[in-house]
């Protein structure tokens, strides 16, 4: 009995250390400041400089063209006049970066048009993709956010107070401390997120996908 209960504990020791390991293969950490020799180049297309801190770097005038920023930093970067068609920028932190005579993709494009004009207050975005987009406490108050694409976007602490939300998909986004005071919530999807119900007290609500409930008929909610 006791040599059972001894191989036991072996594999259950065994099974943690092999499931640890494969959390760390899976997982990304940042990098450290990335050494501006390595962005010397004037064609940097598909370069991977993703999970980097590229703060205050000097990317203007060149060809990133299918580059991956995705999960950097890019706080006060400068990318004036580059070319960065096809470059992914999924989660990437844009504060007071320069993006002026950019070329980029019609997505990021409106995506970073709306991140370094101050936000989404009160603008009509009806449609956007802000899908894997890092957007945390950024203030959508009051826009017309009609059929957006929010999913798998990380929206911590983010203002919708009073927008429309009505058929915006949010499905697997980060929603914590998010603001959604009178926002119009009708049709909309809210499944796999962390939202609570205390978020949505005071929302409009109908045939809305909840991650907690489904509030809905399916017969009113598809026409029946």
């Amino acid at each position: 009995m006791e040599a059972k209960q001894k191989r036991a504990a072996i594999n259950g020791a065994l099974a943690f250390i092999v499931l640890w390991m494969a959390s760390l293969a899976c997982s990304r950490s940042y990098e450290d400041n990335v050494d501006p020799t390595m962005i010397a180049p004037q064609d940097l297309s598909n370069v991977d400089l993703s999970w980097s801190y590229l703060e205050y770097l000097d990317l203007s005038n060149k060809n990133i063209s299918g580059a991956n920023f995705s999960h950097s930093h890019l706080d006060n970067a400068n990318f004036a006049n580059s070319n960065c068609r096809g470059a992914k920028f999924d989660q990437a932190v844009f504060l007071d970066a320069n993006f002026s005579g950019v070329t980029l993709d019609k997505k990021w494009a409106l995506i970073i048009d709306v991140l370094t004009s101050g936000g989404g207050a009160n603008k009509n975005l009806v449609g956007y993709d802000f899908s894997n987009t890092y957007l945390v406490e950024y203030d959508f108050s009051g826009a017309n956010l009609r059929g957006a694409d929010f999913q798998n976007a990380n929206l911590g602490g983010a203002d919708f107070s009073k927008a429309d939300l009505s058929y915006a998909t949010l499905s697997n986004a980060e929603l914590d401390d998010a603001k959604f005071s009178g926002a119009d919530l009708s049709h909309a999807d809210l499944t796999n997120t962390n939202i609570d119900s205390q978020q949505l007290k005071d929302a409009v609500l109908f045939c809305t996908k909840l991650p907690f409930a489904i509030t809905y008929d399916e017969k009113p909610c598809n026409g029946g």
